[in-house]
Formats: C-alpha cells, structure tokens, sequence
C-alpha cells in the first residue's frame, strides 16, 4: 500500500541544460532557474559582471558534480538575455518584447550587472516612439527616472492626447500616473528637478510595533490571550472581550487548541500588522472612541478590519471620522479606500466629493501609495460626469447665429434702421426697456437669449469643472430677478428656465447613478455609452 502511494506521487522534472554556450561540461557553476533550467556558466565572467554574482560565490553553495549551484528566481528566459549580453559572444538578431526586457531589467537591477543594464535601456529607448506609455510604465516600475522621461517626452513629441491603456498602468503608482498627466498637460515644459518618479519615502504608513508584550488595558487584567501580528509583535488581550465585539474572533478563539508549554494563555495569530493590531483589539474593550483621523490610512484599515470581522456597531462609531475626512479632504480619502475591499462603498462615497473640483495639478501624498488604476478610474468617473452636465445642458444653448450678444459685439448693428422698438419707449423690463432701445434686435431672436446664453453659458462651465454641485432652479430664478429680466412678455424666459431646472436636476439624479470601478473589481454601474472604454473615455472631447 505505502508502496502503491508512492509511485502515484509525481516526481518533480529533472532540470535540463540550457542551451550553448550555458552547456559546456567545463564550466565551474551553475545557475539554475525557476523553472529548472541549470545554465553552466563561468564564475570570472560572472565576477566580472556583477558585484552581487562576487558575493554570493564568496559563501559555500551546495553542489553538484563537484560545482556550486545556485538557485536563482528568474525564470530562464530572463537568464539566458542577461548572461548572453555579459558573455563574448555574437549577440541574437531577434527583437526583445517590452514584457521580457522588462523583467531582464529588473534582473540587472537586482544583481548590478552594468552592461547589461545598459544594453537593455538602450533597446527601451529605441522602442518609445512606438510605445511611449509602455516605456514610461516600465521607467515607473522598474524605478529608472531616465526610462519613464523617455517615454514621457515622446509622448508629448507625438503631441497626442494621453490615452492610457489599462494594462500599462499594472504596478505604477498613482503619483506617477498623476505626475506624467502633468507633464503631458505642461507640455514637457516642468520646472527644474521635476521628476516623474517619486524619490520620497515618507508615504503614509504605519508605525511599527516595538517586540515583545504590548499591555493589555489597565482596566482590565489578568489577560488570558496572546494576539500575534503579521509582524511578530505579540498584544496580550482577553478572550472575553474579543468575543464580545466580533462573532469571527470568537469563533477562531473557540477554534484555538490548548497550549502544550507551561503558558496558560493561547495564542492567536492574525494577518493585520501591529499597528492596526494595537488599534482593533483597542476597540474590543469598553471605553471611548479614540479619535483616529490624524492618519486617513490608519483609520481606512480600522474601518476594513472592523467590517473583516463583523464588528458592525464598532465601525458605526468610528465611520463620522471618516466622513469628516472624506468631506474635507476626498481626493485623500479616495486615494486610501479605493484599494480596500472592504471600503468600496467608502471609495464610491469619496469619490463623488471629489467632484467639487478638477483633478487637474491636485496631488495628495497617499497618491503614492494608491494604484494607477484606481486614479485611471477616478479620472474616467470624472470625465463621465461632466459628460452628463455637458449633455443635459448644451441643447438649452441657443444656436450660435440666434445670440443676440454677436449682435451686440458688431458696431454695425447699432447703425442698422431696422430697430424692433422705438427709442423712448417704456417697457417692462431690462431688455425691453434698455437693450432694445439701444440696438437692433435681430428677426427671429429673442432679447432674452442676451442674458439667458451668457446665463446657460456660466452653468455649463461650473457644472463641466464640479458635475456635483448645480445650481437649481430657485437660483435660476433669482438671477434673472437681479438682471431685472421678469415682465409680462417674459414667459418664455421663464419656460427656458424652467427647462434648465430640468436639466440640473437630471444631472444630479444621473450623477447619484454614476459608477467608479474599484481597484478591488467591484464594479457598480456606469452610465451607457459614457465608460464602455475606459482607455478612451480620457480622450474624449468634452
């Protein structure tokens, strides 16, 4: 029987040798790849190519037929372009991929091989004008500033709009997605010491946890439980409370074998790191709320643990200090969220508050922290609101050749005998009174569209730059009370504006419709014909 189990397991492939020059008998190591292709390669060459290679030859390694073998974790592809480029040998014709130079870059990154660094930038280079934003992501990801300016340049060179394909933006930052926007939007033209990527290093984050016992609440002795963090710091609580507060804790508590050692306290071990740790199990004993909104992204992970496990009546405490934020600060409380699972409707919230104004040159230093993706989305969610407001409100414009304010830019109008009122005559408001006394009005138009248009223009504007904040009717109204437009010809001014209230409410209702998809793949719903391409929507005329 042990024997019949035995041979159903499967043993896993004996690696193969890669091809020549890596096969020769006489090398004296060997580098094996992830995927189990052992490249026999001579160590002065690899001494010679990278300071890494030198340290690690310097310690024992196992061996095998009498030569070191190091297990590497690049996958031989990636090997076989690095030690080719190092190696005196005619170099292969065939043309790299974008994905594969890619990873071979990271490989002389991480083991400080120069030429072929160098080689591989090169080739990059070569490929920005046809790839720019694919250059750039790669700049970004692979943390070299003169890659990602390269493909940044060409891409103001090309002087096209910056349409961002999704997968570009795969492991970019949305401080370097906003900065290359702003390069773009500047035109290349940046101030000196302008860079595309972040060298700072004081992104939101938090503080570690000292080691050993963290106390238990004064209040509340003799602890009968040892929490371990995903960083190693042990916070001792009591079983009692912790199952109080959250139904999850109580039922891996109760899951909990008994200690074997001379301890009388089990130990729990969970994913959150201690910070947040120190925090959750804070919350589990009675007390007040403390106040956590000095770090939005401390406060983002309490509110997701606390929803991870079940603490409903908790997260209802501590949620009015993440709406403060969010109402103060969106573009910060969405750049947190938008990352968290347990936070999409959080992210969705602040979302729409960051309507208020263009995104255009706003910058929050969680950007660094926040994915791409999640920024792309926002941007997209924005161009789709305005998409809205511009749709709703564009057709109440009267056409260009009705605008009675043209008329009023041409001094030949003044001059023209054809006049629809007599001079002199009282009438019963501005236009009638003012306007029309002074100048023509021309056949079929109204003297109204003078101030409605510069009216309807304004609106359109606001809306376009803030889709979340319209004015409604009563305004409509009281301004054309302050321009002194009511009369008793004036009823169709009234019907315009009432049709412009229309409007306004029809892009709140359609804004409350509008969806952000999360970084977490939860999608809600998108207004049609507004998202249906994310990649292009940014391009989009508005």
């Amino acid at each position: 029987m042990k024997e019949s189990s035995s041979s159903s397991q499967t043993a896993a492939p004996a690696p193969r040798l890669a091809s020549s020059p890596f096969d020769k008998p006489d090398a004296d190591i060997v580098l094996r790849s992830a995927d189990g292709v052992d490249f026999c390669v001579r160590s002065h060459i690899l001494i010679e190519a990278s300071p890494v290679f030198e340290s690690i030859l310097s310690i024992p390694q196992p061996q095998m037929d009498g030569r070191p073998i190091i297990d590497l974790t690049e996958d031989h592809k990636t090997l076989d372009i690095i030690l080719r480029i190092c190696y005196p040998i005619v170099k292969p014709d065939s043309p790299r991929s974008l994905g594969e130079i890619e990873l071979a870059v990271k490989a002389a990154l991480k083991y400080d091989t120069e030429l072929p660094l160098s080689v591989l930038k090169g080739e990059l280079f070569s490929l920005s004008p046809t790839n720019p934003i694919a250059v750039w992501a790669i700049g970004c990801r692979t943390g070299l500033e003169d890659v990602a300016r390269r493909g940044a340049a060409e891409i103001v060179v090309r002087q096209a709009p910056l349409n961002v394909a999704v997968g570009d933006l795969e492991g970019v930052s949305a401080g370097d997605y906003y900065r290359l926007r702003e390069f773009h939007r500047k035109g290349g033209k940046v101030e000196d010491g302008f860079r595309l990527i972040s060298s700072s290093t004081e992104t939101p984050s938090e503080a570690s946890g000292t080691s050993g016992y963290v106390a238990a609440p004064a209040e509340a002795p003799y602890p009968d439980l040892v929490c371990t963090s995903s960083d190693g710091i042990e916070v001792l609580a009591h079983r009692g409370f912790l199952a109080s507060a959250s139904p999850v804790l109580k039922r891996q508590i109760d899951g909990l074998a008994k200690p074997t050692s001379g301890s009388d306290l089990l130990v729990l071990r969970l994913s959150e790191p201690a910070q947040l740790l120190k925090s959750l199990l804070g919350l589990c004993y009675p007390g007040q709320v403390p106040d956590l909104r000095s770090s939005p992204s401390h406060l983002a992970a309490v509110l997701a643990a606390l929803e991870k496990y079940e603490m409903q009546s908790l997260r209802i405490a501590i949620l009015p200090q993440w709406e403060k934020i969010t109402g103060a600060e969106p573009l910060r409380a969405y750049s947190v969220a938008a990352g968290l699972a347990h936070l999409r409707d959080c992210a969705k919230t602040a979302a729409k508050y960051t309507l208020s104004a263009s995104l255009e040159g706003r910058y929050v230093m969680e950007m660094e922290s926040a994915s791409a993706l999640a920024y792309h989305h926002l941007i997209a969610y924005h161009t789709s609101c305005r998409a809205v407001a511009n749709e709703l409100l564009r057709p109440l414009l009267p056409e260009p050749e009705d605008k009675l304010s043209e008329y009023h830019r041409d001094d030949a109008w003044a001059a023209s005998p054809r006049v629809q009122m007599k001079k002199g005559k009282k009438a019963d408001c501005y236009y009638h009174s003012k306007c029309a006394s002074q100048m023509e009005v021309p056949p079929n138009t109204s003297s109204q569209d003078v101030w409605l248009t510069n009216y309807i223009e304004d609106v359109v504007a606001k809306t376009e730059a803030h889709p979340n904040d319209v004015p409604l009717v009563p305004s409509a109204f009281e301004a054309a009370l302050t321009a002194g437009q009511w009369c008793r010809s004036c009823s169709t001014l009234a019907t315009k504006l009432s049709a412009i209230d229309t409007a306004l409410r029809a892009i709140g209702s359609r804004i409350e419709q509008a969806s952000i998809t999360c970084t977490c793949a939860v999608s809600m719903r998108v207004p049609d014909a507004h998202l249906t391409d994310i990649s292009g929507v940014l391009t989009r005329p508005i």
